[in-house]
């Protein structure tokens, strides 16, 4: 089983009809469209990061037994919301003196091709239409939580918060209530939800891993960061320095501790009684091998380090990348 790449052909297919849906927009629109389009193509090497939001669908297919035709609209569904997303997140994220407020009409176009196929699969009084408006009041009130919160009051984020972090991927989630409806078990949705959750918060952690420089650089208050905060039994974000941080990952349990809650993450999915969605168990398992080999690095390189001496790890170590 390989989540990665057992629905290349369909995903080949939700993309190619992608593109001939952007070729009938405005021409003004057209080429930053497809810069979308390239630039999130599920097939570019290395690419992953989003795969949930196309492959889903196929994931919960086999589960549920949904027609291959839905599971590609469904799909095809899922890059433009993940599109309209993106740009939403694009003009709220303007700095001052930027202008990007010309992606507004594209980001319509996209909203519009996102919905398409459910207004098409679901009446007016659908089940469907709840949880969406469900899904899109999680993504704004973490957004506006996540601002409030951590940029304006630089508050430190606790374990408790990564559920709220999480959900401005809740859009992801669309897919679940359409394909437990479509497969006539709407009480699927709950445990579905749970444990697409679950994959999200694990997928934040691992982010704030690899950004934290940029994070630390950037005031962003994340999980892993607040780790660090509790190694050294502090509670004000500006007291830290790069030195102290790399201090904390390679003395401290930072990697353990977040690691520690993937594991949970993982044996949350793994152990869903009814519903269970062997892709998303096998797509969860690629965030605990990166945390392994994480874990990995960080002590091959304190090994290497220290051996060169304390100052010199001190000033040029790196974690994590080789």
């Amino acid at each position: 089983m390989d989540p990665l790449h057992d629905f290349d052909r369909e995903l080949a297919w939700v993309f190619d009809a992608c593109e001939r849906q952007i070729g009938t927009y405005p021409s003004v629109f057209r080429k930053t469209a497809l810069d979308y389009l390239e630039r999130y193509n599920v097939f570019r090497d290395g690419f992953n990061k989003n795969y949930i939001c196309y492959a889903l669908p196929f994931w919960l297919g086999r589960t549920l037994a949904v027609d291959a035709d839905i599971c590609r609209k469904i799909s095809m569904a899922g890059v433009f919301k993940f599109f309209y997303f993106l740009v939403q997140d694009a003009v709220m994220d303007t700095e001052p003196g930027e202008y990007k407020a010309d992606l507004l009409p594209l980001g319509n176009l996209f909203l519009f091709d996102f919905l398409h196929p459910y207004r098409e699969l679901f009446p007016n009084d659908s089940l469907f239409w709840q949880s969406l408006r469900q899904y899109f009041q999680e993504w704004a009130y973490s957004t506006r939580w996540e601002r409030e919160m951590f940029w304006t009051q630089r508050r430190i984020m606790t374990a408790a918060d990564l559920k709220i972090i999480a959900h401005k991927a809740a859009p992801v989630k669309i897919i679940n209530a359409a394909m437990a409806v479509l497969s006539g078990r709407p009480e699927a949705i709950g445990p579905l939800d749970t444990m697409v959750d679950a994959v999200l918060i694990s997928a934040q952690l691992l982010d704030d891993c690899a950004d934290w420089r940029e994070d630390f650089k950037n005031g962003n208050c994340t999980y892993f960061l607040a780790q660090v905060l509790k190694y050294y039994h502090l509670t004000d974000f500006a007291a830290l320095n790069e030195s102290l941080i790399r201090k904390a990952i390679y003395f401290g349990d930072t990697i353990q501790d977040v690691t520690a809650i993937v594991k949970k993450n993982h044996r949350r999915l793994k152990n869903e009684p009814k519903y269970s969605v062997p892709y998303l168990i096998s797509f969860h398992e690629t965030f605990l091998k990166s945390f392994a080999d994480l874990f990995k690095r960080v002590q091959n390189q304190k090994k290497a380090m220290l051996t060169g001496g304390f100052s010199r790890w001190l000033e040029k170590s790196r974690p994590f990348p080789e």
